[in-house]
């Protein structure tokens, strides 16, 4: 029999130096390991002296892998570290030579405090297997204004089970993202995999409100403590388990400031973020009562979902139909892309040259004020329509001469009624109708300019009126929603619906208005103190289906009537002018 040893090209040599905890309690020891890779026949790592730090060898095992018929091989040296005095300390930088080649690993750093610190480490060096970080914005947030907390999970390999999930109060949580992997990432002394998850959230309240990332179960295989694990690696051993962690990370409070009351722009629908706007319209060339499309986009960053076109003052003269609109997003996790609009318009006359320009207002986090963009007019040529076509009138011939005279007709026995005596035309009811019909029109045109006039002043009837309309539609679909058993649409509906019923009372924008700002409001108006109570329970009724995921067992038709009693009596504006039955 003959064997044949093949040799291949050995891998490029490296060193790193890990320790299991940065914090030792005096007493204690931790647990100082060195690799050397493609160290098979290398000496012994290199350890500066540190005083009031003692390291002593704990054991040598070497391990060997085959890659794509290359053999790799990896010298794991494991040392025990035990303090003589309290302090930090820096261990390194630990060098080893290896085929001629000076390999230098970085400096440990270790702080030993005294024994019994809670800031010593639990001693099995498991406590820094996994962690979680939770990062969030540094500036204040506001009101309606979506944005991205990161969660950063650390690990030293392992399965994960569950991945990690924010507790939050007071905001509306969109789809947790993958944001990917890194490896060999050195934190605390060793090298982990980090994963990173991306939550996008939006805050419905104001306040400083916490938020943390918890209820992620990772589970990592560890060694298993046994009478040699003080003398040797575990793993060399095989001593390994599957061990499951339930990981939190510290508690964040997060800074969210309310919409400024002062200074809103008129049709300003909630929309929260930087916005740009764009206006088209086809076709230009028209006759009167034809219908023209307008296609507005809304791109940006922002909540798209209180991206909404308001009623346009300016665009008299042209009778408006209700929008259509889809949303495309640019990234994963929804908070940037376009919004696209199309609604049809008819102008009511002929001669008008353009279409005014539309506006849409905003409030931009990045500026802390509100915006207001208008877009340039849209010229068109509108014909008047096509007329009814007069009647042709036959024209009636002269007699004919002839040569002879035409028989007379026989003369009758009975003459019958004569014609009566010819009525005068200024007598006639038709022409006394005639002669007031000019001033009608001018009296009409007057009452309309006024009426015009008068409506264009009145911003805040106009406000008014478009809430009033935004409840009633909301609360038919309230109803729909609560038939259908639909409760997140029916919880998402209602608070929208809240929103803007606390609005119309108090004269203020709705998407201004949070559940903390409710008993002030409207005990400031008279409102009485059982209607207010009514609406601080549905508002919470929001908050635990969003915070709490409650499901479909919540009384939605109960609930409807509920909304419908508090606003018929939020409708009047005190308790003495409420109605009895």
């Amino acid at each position: 029999m003959m064997v044949l040893w093949m040799t291949a090209p050995a891998w490029a040599a490296g060193l790193t130096a890990t320790l299991d905890r940065e914090v030792l309690g005096m007493g204690d020891s931790a647990m100082l390991k060195v690799v050397v890779e493609g160290g098979g026949g290398s000496e012994s790592p290199r350890i500066p002296t540190v005083a009031g730090i003692r390291v002593t060898p704990a054991g040598r095992a070497t391990r060997f892998e085959m890659v794509n018929r290359r053999q790799r091989v990896f010298v794991e040296l494991s040392y025990l570290v035990t303090a003589t005095r309290v302090g930090r300390y820096s261990i390194g930088p630990i060098t080893v030579n290896v085929g001629g080649q000076t390999l230098q690993a970085e400096a440990l750093d270790l702080n030993v405090v005294a024994a019994g610190d809670p800031a010593a480490n639990t001693g099995d060096g498991m406590d820094q297997a996994a962690f979680l970080e939770l990062r969030v914005p540094e500036r204040d947030v506001y009101v309606g204004e979506p944005w991205v907390a990161e969660v950063w999970l650390y690990a030293l390999g392992g399965r994960l089970l569950q991945a990690p999930q924010l507790q939050e109060e007071g905001f509306l949580l969109g789809k947790l993202q993958d944001g990917g992997q890194e490896p060999n990432i050195r934190t605390n002394n060793r090298l982990y995999m980090r994963a990173r998850f991306l939550q996008p959230l939006t805050a419905a309240r104001a306040g400083d409100l916490p938020v943390q990332a918890a209820n992620c179960i990772i589970e990592i295989p560890v060694s298993r403590r046994s009478g040699l694990s003080d003398l040797f690696d575990d793993t060399f051993f095989g001593l390994r388990e599957n061990r499951r962690f339930s990981l939190s990370s510290p508690s964040r409070t997060v800074r969210v400031r309310s919409l400024p009351v002062d200074g809103v722009p008129e049709g300003f629908q909630g929309a929260v973020g930087d916005f740009e706007v764009a206006l088209s319209a086809s076709p230009t060339n028209l006759t009167a009562g034809d219908p023209i499309t307008v296609r507005v986009e809304v791109r940006g960053r922002g909540n798209f979902d209180a991206v909404q076109l308001s009623e346009q003052p300016g665009w008299r003269g042209f009778r408006v139909y209700p929008p259509t609109a889809n949303f495309v997003t640019q990234d994963s996790l929804g908070l940037s892309g376009t919004k696209r609009f199309e609604q049809v318009i008819t102008p009511e006359a002929a001669g008008l040259a353009e279409i005014p320009p539309l506006v849409f207002s905003y409030f931009s986090p990045s500026a802390g004020a509100y915006r207001t963009v208008r877009t340039a007019p849209l010229p068109i040529r509108v014909e008047p329509g096509t007329g009814t076509p007069a009647l042709a009138a036959s024209a009636i011939g002269g007699g004919a001469t002839g040569t002879s005279a035409p028989e007379l007709p026989p003369l009758r026995p009975h003459l019958g009624t004569g014609p009566g005596m010819a009525v005068a035309w200024a007598a006639r009811p038709w022409f006394l109708g005639l002669a007031v019909l000019p001033w009608g029109i001018w009296l009409g045109a007057w009452v309309a300019t006024r009426y015009r006039e008068r409506a264009g002043a009145d911003i805040e009837g106009r406000r008014r009126r478009q809430l009033e309309r935004r409840i009633e539609a909301g609360s038919v679909a309230l109803g729909q929603w609560a038939d259908a058993g639909d409760s997140e649409a029916f919880f998402a509906g209602l608070f929208r619906l809240l929103q803007d019923m606390v609005g119309a009372r108090v004269g203020l924008p709705p998407a201004s208005i949070t559940e903390g700002d409710v008993e002030g409001l409207l005990s400031a108006r008279g409102v009485d103190r059982e209607t207010i109570e009514g609406l601080q329970r549905l508002f919470q009724a929001c908050n635990q289906a969003r915070y709490a995921r409650t499901g479909g067992w919540v009384d939605l038709q109960g609930l409807r009537g509920e909304v419908d009693r508090v606003r018929a009596m939020l409708r009047q504006p005190g308790d003495s002018r409420r109605e009895t039955h």
